[in-house]
């Protein structure tokens, strides 16, 4: 669970390969997880300056590759961003 310094209200939790975002405090979650990998993600972030991007990470292993790293970034919806994928060869 990742709740934003900038604004109490803003809270993403995970479960699997889904993840929920709040925008009151914790009463009731969305599911945003659409667009995303079909894979567990292991961690959520909010950035410290804006509440309104998150950092995710993910498990699994496609082709090369051993670790995906995606940006959430929101502003007039849900974009998801791949930033670069780190390798553990």
């Amino acid at each position: 669970m990742a709740i934003s310094r900038t604004s109490a209200n803003i809270m993403y939790a995970t479960s699997g390969n889904l993840i929920y975002k709040s925008t009151n405090r914790g009463y009731t979650f969305t599911d945003v997880s659409t667009g995303l990998p079909n894979v567990t993600i292991t961690s959520v972030n909010i950035h410290p300056d804006s509440s309104q991007v998150a950092i995710i990470t993910f498990s699994g292993f496609r082709s090369r590759e051993k670790f995906i790293k995606r940006q959430m970034q929101e502003q007039a919806g849900i974009t998801y961003r791949q930033s670069s994928g780190l390798s553990c060869e």
